[in-house]
């Protein structure tokens, strides 16, 4: 089984983290690669999601700050492309 990594410190701190965090903390997440069953979520669940999102968005080979602001400009474009749909 793989075992999922804890999130760094920058990471605990960036808005993105606490974006997911702040939606998924009330679930009871399966990872079945990493454990067997359920279990409440948590940081490495989160920081599981942003490696996700990194590797997606093809933005491994920058610097973390540089990764974070990115994927801000992208949720912005998102959360303003669903401002103009409502």
């Amino acid at each position: 089984m793989n075992e999922l990594r804890d999130p760094t410190h920058e990471e605990v701190e960036s808005p993105l983290f606490n974006a997911i965090w702040n939606t998924i903390k009330t679930w009871d997440i399966a990872v079945p690669g990493a454990y067997y069953g359920y279990c409440g979520a948590n940081g490495s669940h989160v920081a599981t999601i942003m490696d996700a999102i990194r590797f997606d968005f093809n933005i491994k080979e920058k610097s973390f700050y540089d990764q974070i602001a990115e994927i801000d400009k992208i949720i912005e474009e998102v959360e303003t492309d669903n401002n103009r749909l409502s």
